[in-house]
């Protein structure tokens, strides 16, 4: 029985959490910030400011389209569940990925309404939404 307190545990803890939020990936930020020389790149940067981070912005569609069919999300979760060891080469795996990803992506052309749509134009600011 002690056994099973622990699993038990954490799967009515992953109940609770929105695990859509999960879609969003903390380990693209530093590539772009390395790449371009920026001083922070935010969620905000490839999804609306809203919780659900499974929702792109026009700029994170490239990536989503680009990453389309390859259950990142999924292997990530997989990759956590096995231990901290098997998450951090996932994630060494999600960065060079994501560096390929990137030379895609880097060809892809936006209009200025595409940009201020997504937030991106320096100076102009989407309202924020309430949920």
């Amino acid at each position: 029985m002690k056994n099973l307190i622990a699993p038990m545990a954490l799967f009515l803890f992953l109940l609770t959490v929105n695990v859509s939020y999960l879609s969003a990936h903390d380990v693209y930020k530093e590539p772009l910030e390395l790449r371009y020389g920026l001083k922070t790149v935010s969620c905000k940067t490839c999804h609306p400011n809203t919780k659900d981070r499974s929702i792109h912005n026009a700029f994170g569609q490239y990536f989503a389209d680009e990453f389309k069919g390859q259950e990142i999300t999924k292997k990530y979760e997989a990759a956590q569940a096995a231990g901290e060891e098997q998450q951090k080469a996932y994630e060494v795996q999600m960065v060079a990925s994501f560096n390929e990803v990137l030379l895609v992506v880097e060809k892809k052309k936006m209009t200025f309404a595409d940009l201020i749509k997504a937030g991106l134009l320096n100076g102009v600011r989407l309202e924020e939404k309430k949920d």
